[in-house]
């Protein structure tokens, strides 16, 4: 049985997976929120697969509040061998973007992996498995929030992302003209990726924004791909297949 962990800059995510199967997955604020969560499970000696972008005191934290039911740990680290990369310095790039980019690499071809969230990340990814680089944008909430906060009259008590057409309103103008932003941001790379490889690339989505973006884009729908870039970072192929039916794949 093994632990998988996405931990965040504000929340942890859990999943348990036993064989081909997720047992149990919880989001939770704080890692004491994590034990208590695992203690209401009845495990122990569990080995824990790790992704975090949260920092080294973060892990720490984690792997303390953790040791009474995690025995192994393995923190994802990029790794420049498995997934080459662009970057001068790979360490500075986000190991959730590396894993995101790494689970698309078991199926041929070029890919454009999107990650709709607090941040909106758009990574390619070479038809020979290489990390081309990719373009980061605020997401749809701190898109709203920085106007929010930088001008006198324009408020959001009621975000809509619904669809994308001339705004009717300050608010909808707004929020209908970052989404066509980040919409349209992924079909240029598309397009440059297209036209740099010669073929069409599959376009990866994942994030919690993922909902709002999808219905405007050609795309393959994975809530799970940091997970499903874990399992393959491991080799962990029963995880991977539990990974994928849990996401309907």
């Amino acid at each position: 049985m093994r632990l998988y962990v996405d931990q965040g800059n504000s929340r942890i995510k859990l999943w348990l997976i036993d064989d081909r199967r997720i047992r149990a997955e919880a989001v939770c604020d704080s890692v004491s929120d994590a034990a208590r969560w695992l203690a209401g499970l009845d495990v122990s000696a569990l080995a824990a697969q790790v992704s975090s972008v949260a920092g080294q005191r973060a892990d720490e934290a984690l792997t303390q509040a953790l040791m009474p039911w995690v025995v192994t740990w393995c923190f994802a680290r990029v790794d420049p061998a498995r997934l080459p990369t662009v970057y001068a310095e790979p360490g500075r790039l986000g190991v959730d973007r590396w894993l995101a980019v790494l689970a698309a690499t078991p199926a041929a071809g070029a890919a454009i992996v999107v990650d709709a969230g607090t941040a909106f990340t758009v990574d390619a990814l070479s038809a020979e498995g290489r990390h081309l680089g990719g373009y980061i944008l605020p997401g749809l909430s701190l898109q709203r929030d920085a106007l929010a906060a930088r001008t006198a009259r324009v408020s959001f008590p009621d975000p809509d992302w619904s669809e994308i057409s001339w705004g009717d309103s300050t608010s909808r103008c707004v929020c209908q003209g970052s989404l066509q932003a980040l919409v349209a941001l992924v079909q240029a790379a598309t397009a440059r990726l297209q036209a740099e490889s010669g073929v069409v690339p599959r376009v990866l989505l994942t994030g919690g924004d993922a909902r709002h973006v999808l219905p405007h884009l050609r795309a393959e729908h994975h809530p799970l791909l940091v997970l499903e870039g874990l399992a393959v970072y491991g080799r962990d192929e029963r995880a991977l297949a539990a990974i994928r039916l849990r996401e309907g794949l």
